[in-house]
């Protein structure tokens, strides 16, 4: 008789949070052309009670990515609810 043989693998990522938080400006070009805030956070579970300070880094973060789209940019902020799917 012959055994099967199993075999497993796993994988393991690992994930630093060496930039906790990144933004990005999206451009948008639809019946409402301007530009999106895309946010990507990779925060501690004692990290996440502090992002709804008025003093927080992203509250900063995202009032600074307005006033540059819509300043140098000379572009339009969608806000939030400006993207519909149809």
């Amino acid at each position: 008789m012959t055994e099967k043989s199993t075999f497993h693998e796993t994988k393991e990522v690992t994930t630093r949070l060496r930039e906790p938080l990144k933004i990005k400006a999206v451009p948008y070009r639809g019946k409402e052309p301007g530009h999106m805030i895309e946010i990507t956070m990779n925060l501690s579970w004692d990290q996440i009670d502090l992002m709804t300070d008025k003093e927080s880094d992203i509250i900063s973060m995202i009032e600074n990515m307005k006033t540059l789209i819509e300043g140098p940019m000379q572009s339009s902020y969608l806000g939030k609810g400006a993207i519909k799917e149809e």
